[in-house]
């Protein structure tokens, strides 16, 4: 996720637990895409059902960094709005 990178190297910095909890939602919704993209039925259904509780979590982890004074809404908001993106083509999946 580009838009984040500049993001994701401050928060590195500023905490290591709460960047790798981000790092790893945000793999998984790569991921989790790319399983469920795979499958049929019901399987396919629950893939992109935890993916899209893969990049809420994320936005939820961007949020915890912004509040805690890690990052601007400036380096968020792009990266927040694209994951918001994801999560409304997920919604008509699941």
């Amino acid at each position: 996720m580009g838009l984040l990178q500049p993001a994701l190297l401050v928060i590195r910095r500023k905490s290591r637990s709460l960047f790798s909890q981000l790092d790893s939602a945000l793999d998984n919704v790569v991921g989790n895409v790319a399983e469920g993209d795979g499958k049929v039925g019901g399987h396919r259904r629950q893939s992109f059902l935890v993916t899209l509780g893969e990049a809420r979590e994320a936005r939820g982890r961007l949020a915890t960094a912004y509040v805690k004074g890690y990052v601007s809404l400036d380096e968020v908001v792009p990266g927040a709005e694209k994951l918001r993106e994801v999560e409304r083509i997920l919604g008509r999946f699941v």
